[in-house]
């Protein structure tokens, strides 16, 4: 229809049908007429408003991508991943019924228009943001798969840098934004992610469990040299590897729940805070 159409009368009848509990698909805005919602879009809705899953109206935050920290006007350090495992949580809380809201480092990945979302640009924007969110009411979790920037420059320089020349840059750690959260917000649920390279997979374990005694309710722990296909064969199956270990678990000695795949991994990740924190 065009939005001309779109007047008092059709606003009022929607409204009503919402009161009722109906509900109602937004359309799709293009060349000034409202259109049917693109297929994966009604998909999305329709297995959200079906879900039976204990998530429902349950809200929560997830993070993804990098979060890049400035160190000069024009350039900045950033890492290689894209954020694609944290849309993936998203979309599978998102479809089960949750409340969610992803924090998306910039990148060249986008999450789909259904998601409720917020592109960050920086580190500071990340860590402001998920405070913020973790600090509203009714939050109940948090799954935060981020690829935080662990150091950043001791002092940023104005403008740019000429190139041509040597430059050495003085870096320091950056606050580690899931320890102020788990300050902060001592009752929010937390899944966090611990990655490691160069390390046995016991070895890699017993880092994890070392996280789940800083008052961590779960943690994801994988290994750089696990994560799936390597960045120029991206058509290559996705055999990311991830263990879940939770702090239930350790207390009776279960064994971590090995997750295979990105999806894997998603799923995986709802299935725990359906137990934990679902109602």
């Amino acid at each position: 229809m065009h939005g001309t159409l779109h007047t008092s009368i059709l606003t009022e009848s929607l409204e009503r049908l919402t009161a009722l509990g109906v509900q109602v698909v937004a359309p799709r805005e293009e060349y000034g007429k409202h259109n049917i919602p693109d297929e994966h879009v009604l998909v999305a809705e329709v297995c959200r408003a079906a879900s039976r899953s204990t998530l429902r109206g349950v809200r929560g935050i997830v993070t993804g991508g990098p979060t890049p920290v400035l160190i000069d006007g024009v350039r900045r350090l950033t890492n290689r991943f894209s954020g694609r495992l944290g849309n993936l949580i998203a979309e599978e809380l998102y479809l089960r019924g949750a409340d969610i809201h992803l924090v998306q480092g910039q990148s060249s990945l986008h999450p789909p228009e259904y998601l409720p979302s917020t592109m960050v640009r920086s580190y500071d924007e990340y860590r402001e943001m998920v405070k913020d969110l973790a600090g509203q009411e009714g939050c109940s979790f948090g799954v935060f798969s981020a690829a935080v920037a662990d150091y950043r420059p001791k002092e940023i320089r104005e403008g740019k840098m000429p190139s041509g020349r040597e430059w050495s840059i003085d870096l320091v750690p950056t606050p580690k934004v899931i320890r102020e959260v788990r300050d902060a917000f001592p009752e929010l649920h937390m899944v966090v992610f611990k990655l490691e390279e160069g390390v046995s997979h016991e070895e890699l374990l017993r880092i994890a469990r070392g996280r789940l005694t800083e008052g961590y309710q779960a943690v994801v722990a994988n290994r750089g040299e696990e994560m799936g296909p390597p960045p120029d064969r991206p058509d290559a199956p996705d055999e990311h590897l991830a263990y879940l270990l939770t702090e239930a678990g350790e207390r009776v000695g279960k064994e971590p729940e090995r997750m295979v795949g990105k999806r894997g991994i998603a799923r995986g990740v709802a299935d725990h805070l359906e137990r934990t924190v679902g109602r």
